[in-house]
This record gives C-alpha cells, structure tokens and sequence, in this order.
C-alpha cells in the first residue's frame, strides 16, 4: 500500500502517525492483552505485501476485485473509532476478495499467533453467510490461499490466465 501525495507534494503518513501516536495508538511492547509491537510489525509488512501482489494480479485480469484494510499497526482506541466510524467490523478479516461470486476473506497473522475470539466470531458469521475465511501466516500460505482461490496456479506464485492472458 502506498501513501496518495497531497497537492503540495508530501505524504499525509507523517500526519496520520503522529495523529494516532498522540491518540495512544501504539501501546507499549508490555501492555497487558497485547501481542509484541514486532509481531505487529511482522503483520503489517506481511500484509502490504499480499495487497500488492493482489494488487499486480488485479491489473493482469479483471475478473475480480479486493478490498484490504488498512493495516495500521499499534492500532488503538483512535484508529480503531475512525474505523467504526467508516463501518468496519470488530474481527473483520484484512483482505476480502470477490472471485466468480464467492467471498473469500484472508486474515493475516504471523506464525504462531492465532486470531482472537471476536476474529473467530466473525469469521463464523461469514462462514454462515456463504463466505469463506482462510488464514494466513506467511508468503507461502498466501499462495496456497490464491492457489484454492482459483487464482494462482501453484505455491511458486505462477499466476493463473485469468481474461488477460
């Protein structure tokens, strides 16, 4: 995910992170209930770069589109009101994507962490819906995810033909 330049050329990201850190939005690495800022960290760069590899496919073929959260790491009260105020859901995975009519939801997390209960409600209420949420906890396992998607044609990330090949 990139940051859109405001018309005086630099990036709303300083503003935005000063904004949330102010706010509390990074807690301590010993908060109670919290994981470690570094799997936070982990998380959020594992993220960015499933959104751009999606976002790669989705210029190659257009026969489906995603959505992905924000990842905003350290998220805290401020961040997490801006996004109920924007209508997310509490436990609602990172990345939707919509393929040939399915839902397919992937929540991102790093090896040995596992999604908390209010994710695993979610997830359930999705999965009762007609949805499918799959869990992902590295590079390869994202494959494997598009791979049972339908859209890529193995773990090694070869890309299926979709409408533009």
């Amino acid at each position: 995910m990139r940051f859109i330049p405001r018309r005086n050329g630099t990036s709303a990201a300083p503003a935005l992170h000063a904004a949330l850190v102010k706010a509390g939005g990074r807690s301590g690495a010993g908060a109670a209930g919290r994981r470690r800022r570094t799997d936070e960290f982990e998380e959020t760069q594992q993220q960015k770069r499933h959104v751009n590899i999606l976002f790669a496919l989705w210029k190659l073929r257009s026969d489906f589109t995603f959505n992905a959260v924000n990842p905003v790491p350290g998220k805290g009260k401020a961040a997490a009101g801006l996004a109920k105020g924007m209508g997310a859901r509490k436990g609602w995975p990172d990345i939707e994507i919509l393929f040939r009519g399915h839902l397919w939801c992937i929540e991102e997390k790093v090896k040995g962490v596992e999604p908390d209960a209010d994710q695993i409600a979610m997830h359930a209420e999705i999965e009762a819906a007609g949805g499918t949420v799959i869990v992902v906890d590295s590079d390869d396992s994202f494959w494997a995810a598009l791979k049972r998607i339908g859209l890529a044609d193995g773990a090694d990330g070869r890309l299926m033909g979709g409408d533009h090949a």
